[in-house]
């Protein structure tokens, strides 16, 4: 045996044994304690049916910050009619949540409540979705595909895309109920 795998042995012998010795007891507490005590489970399970179709939806009451790099991200990546084989419906390459900034700083993406989806008929898993309650952060890549509802909030003003448009895009923006303003497009 090499000295180090003995030493780690020795460690787990004493780890075990001490262990061993350990207990806890539950004991009851009075109504006027507990009436003191809150909190909420750090899973939560939801189910609704909607049609035939059931779903189960597993909430992580969780915040999380992190700044994750994937050089390619694919999900359900399967053939199926009408599309090209082997697509997937979402395909990212350069894939990142998070970034660093010029000075080497790590500015995370922030996700609250993630939760996990199942959609069911009968006995068979038909569907499945991973989200949050809320995120917020830098999200880069190069979107190949993407499939679902993907809700967007852009705030700020469309100056650099009018900068670029010529007359024609500017008509047809107005045409659609864009109008200019002295701090930018605005949708009458």
């Amino acid at each position: 045996m090499k000295p180090q795998n003995a030493v780690h042995a020795i460690w787990f012998l004493l780890l075990s044994m001490h262990a061993a010795v350990l207990h806890a007891a539950l004991a009851p507490i009075q109504d006027d304690e507990l009436s003191d005590i809150t909190g909420q489970a750090f899973i939560k399970m939801e189910t609704d049916q909607i049609g035939s179709t059931e779903y189960t939806r597993v909430n992580l009451g969780v915040s999380v910050a992190t700044q994750t790099n994937i050089d390619k991200l694919t999900l359900g990546q399967y053939d199926r009619a009408g599309e090209v084989a082997g697509s997937a419906d979402i395909d990212i390459d350069h894939f990142s949540l998070g970034t660093v900034d010029d000075d080497g700083n790590v500015v995370p993406f922030y996700i609250k409540d993630p939760y996990l989806k199942f959609a069911y008929e009968g006995d068979k898993m038909v569907g499945f979705r991973i989200g949050f309650n809320e995120a917020k952060g830098y999200l880069g890549g190069t979107i190949n595909t993407l499939t679902g509802n993907v809700p967007v909030l852009i705030e700020g003003t469309a100056e650099p895309i009018l900068d670029k448009a010529n007359g024609w895009q500017k008509f047809l923006g107005a045409f659609t109920g864009w109008r200019m303003k002295s701090e930018g497009l605005q949708q009458k």
